[in-house]
């Protein structure tokens, strides 16, 4: 079944106008694009899709991009007749470990009249994944703040322009938290905000009490029909599940997803989707956010004890390493153990409950 890259090559000589106007698969290949390695080019100060997709192509090797099949990804935007005139700009790396911060966004440039934001979503380090973590019990991560900072600079640069917001994993979440924390006048100039299976906002945050309703109606999310990741905290807006050819969590690859013509293949979500999501939800809705950032705050210096770096590392690594994971999880505090304990036992209970459809005490 056509995915990401074969759409681009079937839809190589269509340009984006009048006839062929902008749909969810093209903003699902601008999503995309904040995942190139800008960091390891030297980039110009006028720059398009396919001069950085040259130059990407020429100089780097599969292994500089976040995933495989960006390095293809590459070699097709660079020819692609729909995408590779429209200019880039305004590319921004902001990482910064001991705060647990770690963002990136580019912008790209529609014609005249319109631009979209494109928010990098969650890296393979762990400073990345920690930061996703955190939104369980902060109303705001760093990532969110320079989300917000950036949207305001780019609205000021381009006056005139309309907007775009769009992102994978993380990145949709920061489209739509800069676009509800938006003052009036930006969220008219706002479009559409695309998020492609990233968490929604915590219920109870200022941004999802206060900034939601003038822009519901402009958010759509994109799920795979295994969705973990993106099925995470409030999603009032339209959402629609698409046919991934993964299986569980690895369905959180936007390449495994679906692709007819120019628009993803429906779907629906699976009944472990359901339940995993029940089962996170109820565990957010009864444990504090104080036992909840113990508990991520103490697993993730599990994690670094046994020097993994990354989610796939763990997998790959984690019976290498267990013996050291113990180690340290023996050398934390009682009272943090103590809630450790009590956290894994309260998410089996709350599975075990999703599971059977009772409510949660």
């Amino acid at each position: 079944m056509p995915n990401l890259n074969s759409y681009i090559i079937s839809h190589s000589k269509w340009r984006i106008g009048f006839f062929h106007p902008l749909n969810d698969v093209d903003a699902m290949v601008f999503a995309r694009f904040s995942y190139l390695p800008f960091s390891k080019i030297k980039m110009d100060e006028r720059e398009t899709i396919g001069s950085i997709c040259t130059k990407m192509s020429n100089r780097l090797k599969i292994d500089d991009y976040c995933w495989p099949d960006d390095y293809e990804f590459v070699n097709n935007l660079k020819n692609a007749r729909r995408f590779k005139n429209k200019r880039v700009s305004d590319y921004k790396r902001v990482n910064n470990r001991s705060i647990e911060k770690q963002f990136s966004a580019v912008t790209i440039h529609l014609n005249h009249f319109e631009m979209y934001l494109s928010f990098f979503g969650t890296d393979d380090s762990i400073t990345g994944w920690k930061e996703d973590f955190n939104l369980a019990f902060l109303d705001h991560i760093p990532a969110q703040t320079e989300a917000q900072k950036y949207l305001e600079t780019l609205r000021k640069a381009y006056p005139l322009k309309k907007m775009r917001l769009g992102g994978h994993s993380k990145g949709g979440n920061l489209a739509i938290y800069a676009s509800v924390t938006a003052d009036d006048a930006v969220q008219k100039r706002i479009l559409k905000i695309y998020n492609f299976d990233g968490p929604g906002l915590r219920k109870g945050t200022a941004a999802l009490d206060t900034g939601t309703e003038k822009v519901i109606d402009k958010i759509h999310s994109f799920i795979p029909q295994g969705s973990v990741i993106g099925r995470l905290f409030e999603h009032n807006e339209k959402v629609t599940v698409v046919k991934s050819g993964a299986k569980n969590l690895y369905q959180h690859d936007i390449y495994s997803w679906q692709i007819r013509g120019n628009r993803v293949v429906e779907s629906k979500t699976t009944k472990a989707s359901d339940l995993a999501d029940k089962t996170i939800t109820k565990w957010l809705e009864t444990a504090s956010k104080e036992d909840q950032k113990v508990f991520i705050n103490s697993m993730f210096k599990v994690l670094a004890s046994a020097d993994i770096n990354s989610p796939l590392e763990l997998r790959d690594k984690w019976f290498k390493a267990m013996p050291t994971m113990l180690k340290t999880f023996h050398t934390l505090p009682k009272e943090k153990k103590k809630v450790v304990m009590a956290v894994w036992k309260k998410l089996g209970s709350s599975f075990l409950k999703a599971r059977r459809g009772d409510d949660v005490d």
